[in-house]
C-alpha cells in the first residue's frame, strides 16, 4: 500500500517535469527562427529551398513557382516560332518554295505509290498483288521470296518475281522525271527509295544519287563467289523460265537483286 501510494504521488511531479521540458524545448525552437533569415538571402531575394512557416505562404510560394514556369513555357515558345517553310500543305506549296530558291538540297523519299502507278502490281493487295500470285509455289510465308534461305533451296519464286519486275517491262513516270529534274536544276542531294524495280535510273537518274533500301536490279553477282554478271545474262534465264547459273563457279543460283552501295 505504501508504495502504491508513493508512485501514485510522485506520478504528477513527473508529468510537471516533463511539460516544464516541452515548453522550454518550444521557446528554444521559436528563438531560433527568430534569429534566421526571414526567408531573404543577402540580396533581398527568396530563398526557394527554405522551409516554409505557415501552410498560406506555401501556397504562395507554389502559386510562384507555377507562374514562373508559365512565364518561362511562353518564353521558350515565342523563340521557337517562326515562319512556316510552305505556304500551303500541297503540291503549289512544295512548287512556291522550290521556285523561291530557297530549297538548295531537296531529298526525296519514295514508296510503292510511284511503282503501282507506272503499273506494277503491288506486293499485299489480295488476288492481284504480287505476294498472292506467288501462292502457287507454297511458300511458307510471302516474305519467303525474298529470304536468301529460301532462295538457295527454291530460286523459282524469286525469278518469276523478278520476270515481273525486271526493266523494260514498265517506265518512269512523271514522278521519276521529277526527280531527274531536280538533279538536272542541281537541286537533288538524294534519293532514297524502298522500290526495287530501278526505274529511278531509268528516268536518268545516276545510280549515286540513288540509294536503293531494299536493293534494284542495277546488278547481279552470285551469292556463293560474287562474281557480277549482266544484266543480259540474268534476263536470259528468267525469261526462259530457267535457273540462273554463276558462269564462273557454277552455283545454281544467282543473286539477282542486288543491294546499292551509293553514300
Amino acid at each position: 500500500a505504501t508504495a502504491s501510494s508513493t508512485t501514485a504521488g510522485t506520478a504528477p511531479a513527473a508529468d510537471s517535469v516533463s511539460a516544464v521540458k516541452d515548453k522550454q524545448q518550444h521557446a528554444q525552437q521559436q528563438q531560433q527562427r527568430q534569429q534566421q533569415p526571414n526567408l531573404h538571402d543577402q540580396h533581398g531575394e527568396q530563398d526557394q529551398y527554405a522551409e516554409p512557416a505557415h501552410l498560406d505562404e506555401l501556397l504562395g510560394r507554389l502559386e510562384e513557382r507555377l507562374a514562373l514556369q508559365e512565364d518561362t513555357g511562353k518564353q521558350l515558345q515565342q523563340q521557337l516560332k517562326r515562319e512556316p517553310v510552305l505556304s500551303s500543305f500541297d503540291l503549289a506549296g512544295v512548287a512556291e518554295l522550290i521556285c523561291s530558291g530557297k530549297a538548295k538540297h531537296i531529298v526525296v523519299m519514295c514508296g510503292a505509290g510511284i511503282s503501282v502507278s507506272a503499273g506494277i502490281p503491288d506486293f499485299r493487295t489480295p488476288g492481284t498483288g504480287l505476294y498472292s500470285q506467288l501462292e502457287r509455289f507454297g511458300l511458307p510465308e510471302p516474305e519467303a521470296v525474298f529470304s536468301i534461305k529460301f532462295f538457295k533451296n527454291n530460286p523459282k519464286p524469286f525469278h518469276m518475281l523478278a520476270r515481273e519486275l525486271f526493266p523494260g517491262n514498265y517506265g518512269p513516270t512523271p514522278t521519276h522525271y521529277f526527280m531527274k529534274l531536280l538533279h538536272n536544276k542541281g537541286l537533288l542531294l538524294r534519293c532514297f527509295t524502298q522500290n526495287i524495280d530501278s526505274l529511278e535510273c531509268l528516268a536518268g537518274l545516276p545510280k549515286a544519287a540513288v540509294v536503293a533500301a531494299h536493293g534494284n536490279f542495277d546488278s547481279a553477282h552470285c551469292i556463293k563467289c560474287d562474281h557480277e554478271h549482266s544484266l543480259d545474262h540474268v534476263k536470259q534465264a528468267v525469261f526462259s523460265d530457267e535457273i540462273c547459273y554463276c558462269t564462273k563457279c557454277g552455283w545454281v543460283s544467282l543473286a539477282i537483286v542486288e543491294s546499292c552501295h551509293a553514300c
